[in-house]
């Protein structure tokens, strides 16, 4: 809340508010690519990774900047990701044999 008679008011709330829903577009952004990437490895077609540990790093600093209490509501969401990422994972990883 604002202080009184303050001549730049802020409402940390509000600010906390948005900071998570930034945060949870993200996660949705991220799960996005990471879904269709997987859609593609599913049927042997070429996919581009580049940036997405760039993105996955920026979510996850957003996502350790958010007050705890804030940062437990989009854990659902982090698993899910993390799941999905997983996933992608085993789909490109070589077979035992293989060789590239």
């Amino acid at each position: 809340m604002a202080a009184p008679n303050s001549i730049f008011p802020f409402d940390n709330d509000r600010a906390d508010n948005r900071a998570l829903a930034v945060v949870q577009e993200m996660v949705n952004d991220v799960l996005a690519t990471v879904r269709v990437a997987r859609s593609l490895a599913q049927t042997e077609r070429a996919i581009d990774l580049a940036g997405l540990d760039r993105d996955v790093g920026l979510l996850c600093a957003r996502a350790l900047d958010l007050p705890e209490q804030l940062g437990r509501r989009i854990g659902p969401q982090l698993r899910t990701l993390h799941n999905e990422i997983e996933a992608l994972s085993l789909l490109l990883a070589p077979v035992e044999g293989d060789r590239i």
